[in-house]
């Protein structure tokens, strides 16, 4: 990123921060402070999962005055979500003119973003957002909000105690317990992925079986079954991929 972009995005980052100010954000916590069973203080919201939803949940939550939230997240930050991991497609399917995670909040849109580093003339130009680009983007949203992701930080049961929820969490290896009045799930692609690896039958073999989640291989088995053990379903194998999977790494290092 050039200096006259970075130059521009702190400028717009200002912008946001007046923006929220005349919207009064965040505005005061209104709902009671009070104790759980184990007699710490209560948790109004926790939200597992801090991609792109998880982070739009928290701000909506925060604009609304519910402040004793927090916002976990078993991936390293940066990693939430597919765009940086699994995802394959070099630009997302949405137009670029959707919003979202703004909440309608002009200046912290994906034009706003775009053109502070682009100008006009480049967001003229642009067909569809690069699917790192809109992770760089989601990235800015949570740093200009602040948002209190905790990363790396894993649900492992959840549990109804009495008309509250139970969180049993882990983070480097410790365990805490936290109780909350609500739970968000934010879990999208993740929880489709650990779901439909369930859905075939034992009788599949493994390298045919491949989810969300999976480690690509980069070649396909190229073994072939006999003619005796050949199947109607059996499928010759695919040529390698021709597009290797990018990972994501911030915006300054590319």
């Amino acid at each position: 990123m050039s200096a006259q972009a970075q130059q521009a995005l702190a400028a717009l980052e200002a912008q946001v921060r007046r923006d929220l100010q005349y919207l009064n954000y965040p505005p005061a916590d209104w709902v009671p402070q009070s104790p759980g069973p184990d007699g710490k203080p209560l948790l109004d919201v926790l939200i597992v999962g801090a991609g792109m939803c998880g982070q739009t949940a928290a701000f909506a939550l925060l604009r609304e005055g519910v402040r004793k939230l927090r916002v976990i997240d078993r991936a390293p930050a940066g990693g939430e979500g597919p765009w940086g991991t699994f995802a394959r497609m070099p630009t997302l399917r949405s137009p670029k003119h959707l919003t979202g995670p703004d909440l309608g909040v002009p200046s912290l849109t994906l034009r706003a973003w775009y053109e502070a580093q682009h100008g006009a003339d480049g967001w003229q130009a642009l067909y569809k957002i690069g699917r790192l680009e809109w992770l760089d983007y989601l990235l800015w949203v949570r740093r200009t909000l602040a948002l209190p992701v905790e990363s790396e930080t894993e649900l492992l049961s959840l549990t109804p105690v009495g008309g509250l929820l139970c969180a049993q969490l882990r983070r480097a290896g410790q365990e805490e317990t936290v109780y909350a009045r609500k739970v968000v799930l934010a879990l999208a692609a993740t929880a489709v992925a650990r779901r439909a690896g369930r859905r075939f039958p034992a009788s599949t073999p493994l390298h045919r079986t491949h989810v969300t989640l999976s480690s690509i291989p980069p070649t396909p088995s190229t073994s072939a079954p006999s003619k005796a053990g050949a199947s109607v379903c059996s499928a010759p194998a695919l040529p390698p991929s021709t597009m290797p999977a990018r990972r994501w790494k911030p915006a300054r290092e590319r």
